[in-house]
């Protein structure tokens, strides 16, 4: 693994139908998937506004997927 290298993959349309809890995590359409897991990596995904507003879910993910971390902003 190279130093100071990682992935971010942003999604602006975020849309969510299940009731999630915060320890879930927002990784679950797939975008784990699409981003290879030898590096760190940080999804930034913000929901579609919901009554004219939308939030952030940025989530990082550490290599070989040991570990991921979510928090909203």
């Amino acid at each position: 693994m190279s130093k100071g290298q990682g992935y971010v993959y942003v999604d602006r349309e975020r849309g969510l139908k299940e009731n999630r809890r915060e320890t879930q995590g927002i990784l679950d359409g797939g975008e784990a998937a699409r981003v290879p897991n030898d590096k760190i990596a940080l999804f930034l995904l913000r929901t579609r506004p919901i009554e004219k507003a939308s939030a952030w879910w940025p989530q990082i993910r550490f290599p070989d997927g040991r570990y991921a971390f979510a928090f909203s902003i």
